[in-house]
């Protein structure tokens, strides 16, 4: 039944799982040393083996039917009307529509959202042979038109930007004319910085210096008639596109939404609560030092000067008691844990494009999720409130995460190539 089944990706999620549960028992430790198990502890304890569970039972299905549009359409079409009911009749927690409860339990449909872009997306370009890639990429994006559209009016701006990256990543990845497609999204970005410059004023010189320049490296390697079409082409797009950003800037961001954003450029110039979350995180972080303060002796998350400090910033918590030897031990199980999948992507890439997309779909999901998490703990990108994969607290996330590699191994268990071996990065995998 498990024959092919990779074992190293179960345990690399168990390993991370487990952390996860150790870091949340540790800040339900009180002043005196007693430890309670209930609560948030116990209830992600429960989240876990739900997600065991259901990783196993996906893993022993074929998920691959979902690129048949008799499949794919009715289940997309089943969590727009998810998303639309949340948005319309959804519970209101903590100001914003982004759960529905089941059972007393909060579900973010949103999670299985980005889910069914990855799979929407890597359908439609099943039939990549008789259409032109450019037109592929365009295709596949108006399915995610109103799922963006609603997880924004949740609202919720950075879950609607990653799946945004996740489907804009996985396009450009698998579009074969990659350095025209990349010259394309490098020229847009500058024109859009150049229009945002001429239209608000707000854009630094150096970003637009350093895009400038790549734009100019890249620009080397191509023909000036090639150029010609490409510069009307996207100076005319990254002008819309920066009167696009002006405008949401001005008149579609929510104002926590720019406060974030402007305490990320500028912490010292606004009020002390917009930037207060970030900077007792790395204060957190800093305290951790090379060894870390010890398991349950982490001060700012025990004593909750850190916010969030079970979800959103679960990572200070964890970093304070085991320092920075820790954080990298952790960091390089995420690494060989979205290693894994890249690599099986890219063994899959020559015979199934559908499964190969599917499965670097789903590592780049993490890839992000763990990216703007950590950085946002540290302080390298506005904050955000994203969850970290398996250590954070939450159902919905621990749930999606474990649903989403049991894919994965059940696409490997399906494939019609058997890996004999554990992939290994050998001189072939490192040609390009």
């Amino acid at each position: 039944m498990f024959k092919r089944h990779d074992w190293t990706i179960l345990a690399l999620i168990l390993i991370l799982s487990v952390i996860g549960l150790f870091t949340l028992l540790s800040t339900n430790i009180d002043i005196e040393g007693n430890i309670d198990l209930g609560g948030v502890f116990s209830r992600q304890v429960t989240f876990m083996l739900t997600g065991l569970v259901i990783y196993f039972l996906v893993s022993l299905a074929n998920p691959t039917y979902l690129r048949y549009p008799q499949i794919l359409v009715p289940v997309s079409l089943v969590i727009i009307a998810v998303l639309l009911y949340v948005v319309l009749a959804g519970p209101v927690i903590n100001n914003v529509r982004r759960w529905i409860v089941i059972g007393g339990v909060q579900v973010q449909p949103s999670e299985f959202a980005k889910i069914i872009v990855i799979f929407t997306t890597a359908a439609i370009f099943t039939i990549r042979n008789h259409f032109d890639d450019l037109l592929l990429g365009i295709l596949s994006f108006l399915p995610q038109i109103p799922i963006l559209l609603l997880i924004y009016l949740e609202p919720h701006g950075s879950m609607t930007m990653i799946t945004l990256l996740i489907w804009g990543i996985l396009v450009i990845t698998y579009m074969r004319e990659q350095r025209r497609n990349i010259l394309l999204f490098v020229l847009m970005f500058s024109a859009t910085g150049s229009s945002l410059l001429l239209l608000n004023g707000t854009v630094g010189l150096g970003i637009l210096f350093a895009i400038a320049s790549v734009t100019i490296l890249v620009l080397t390697s191509y023909r000036i008639e090639e150029l010609r079409k490409l510069l009307i082409i996207v100076t005319i797009a990254g002008v819309i596109v920066g009167g696009a950003l002006n405008f949401s800037w001005n008149d579609l961001l929510k104002d926590y939404q720019r406060e974030r954003i402007e305490t990320f450029f500028d912490p010292e110039g606004v009020d002390v609560d917009q930037s207060f979350n970030v900077e007792q995180s790395k204060v957190a972080i800093g305290s951790g030092g090379i060894w870390g303060k010890g398991f349950g002796s982490g001060s700012q998350s025990r004593l909750q000067y850190v916010p969030e400090h079970q979800t959103d910033f679960i990572f200070a918590t964890y970093a304070e008691q085991f320092g920075l030897v820790g954080s990298m031990i952790l960091i390089v199980l995420y690494a060989l844990l979205i290693l894994k999948g890249l690599l099986y992507a890219y063994k899959m890439s020559s015979q199934d494009i559908f499964s190969s997309m599917v499965i670097f779909g789903i590592s780049i999901k993490l890839l992000i999720e763990v990216f703007i998490n950590i950085g946002t703990n540290t302080g390298l990108i506005p904050a955000t409130g994203i969850p970290l994969p398996l250590l954070s607290a939450g159902g919905t996330n621990i749930v999606v995460t474990f649903f989403s590699f049991g894919i994965i191994q059940s696409i490997i268990s399906s494939s019609q190539e058997v890996f004999q071996h554990e992939l290994l990065i050998d001189n072939e995998d490192l040609l390009i």
